[in-house]
């Protein structure tokens, strides 16, 4: 018999990671779920292990930032007399906001692995992403999201119009530097200004895309911006095909992560 053991302390046919200390695990026995692993991230939750399984699962699929009701005991006192004691004992219920969004401390490949952080530094932006989006947002910090939000800061690019204007911004700087597979115009500012004018594009805007550095890879990877990627290109002229617009995609989109 060796000298060393392995105990087997969880058994599960399925695992959900939520994040470093939050796992859900079951195994299936004649057609009903028990749960055999439950780390709920400090999150407190009444109810059987398989209730409290399936309320991390709601709220994993929940895209707003959900909440959850505890109570807790609180004493009442008179705050004008030292020595005074306590009057009463009351239980007061309260909404708490339920984090259940992935705390990065490892980074999260686009195929659900993780990976150790390059250096402090992206660690802080990556987690520093997840914070603005939660607590400035009011979002759900997505990994997609955070990926999106660390490679701006990464390539200190501010996100401060709406995203519409930032798409149209970033697309003109292409267009006006040349970078391929943006051609070169054989005409002025004027004419490519009023060409593009129901974006809101005029030749002063033209001139501004000039003077600022081009980031490829910045534009939110959305329906919408893509739509208006080709709703852009069309009105330029350039070849109306799927093959040519994911050139164009390719520099222009983020697309890091996508579980």
């Amino acid at each position: 018999m060796s000298a060393f053991s392995i105990e087997l302390k969880h058994v599960c046919t399925s695992i959900t990671n939520v994040k470093t200390r939050g796992q859900m695990g079951y195994i299936e026995m004649e057609g009903e779920r028990i749960c055999t692993l439950l780390a709920k991230a400090g999150h407190k939750l009444s109810g059987s292990k398989e209730e409290q399984m399936e309320q991390i699962a709601v709220w994993l699929k929940d895209e707003s930032i959900p909440t959850n009701a505890v109570k807790n005991l609180s004493t009442l006192k008179d705050i004008f007399s030292q020595k005074s004691s306590a009057d009463d004992l009351v239980m007061i219920a309260r909404g708490v906001k339920v984090n259940v969004d992935y705390d990065y401390k490892r980074k999260l490949n686009s195929d659900g692995t993780t990976a150790p952080f390059c250096n402090i530094d992206e660690m802080t932006k990556y987690r520093g992403s997840a914070n603005y989006l939660r607590n400035v947002k009011k979002q759900r910090a997505s990994a997609q999201e955070v990926a999106y939000c660390a490679h701006l800061a990464k390539q200190n690019v501010r996100r401060g119009s709406s995203p519409r204007k930032f798409a149209i911004n970033h697309f003109l700087r292409a267009l006006v530097q040349k970078v391929p597979p943006f051609v070169e115009f054989e005409c002025s500012y004027e004419v490519i200004g009023e060409i593009l004018k129901d974006y809101g594009v005029s030749a002063s805007r033209l001139k501004n895309a000039k003077r600022f550095p081009f980031k490829a890879n910045v534009i939110s990877n959305t329906g919408s911006n893509r739509k208006l990627i080709r709703g852009m290109l069309k009105a330029l002229n350039y070849e109306d095909s799927k093959e040519n617009f994911e050139q164009f995609y390719n520099l222009l989109i983020f697309k890091e992560v996508q579980l």
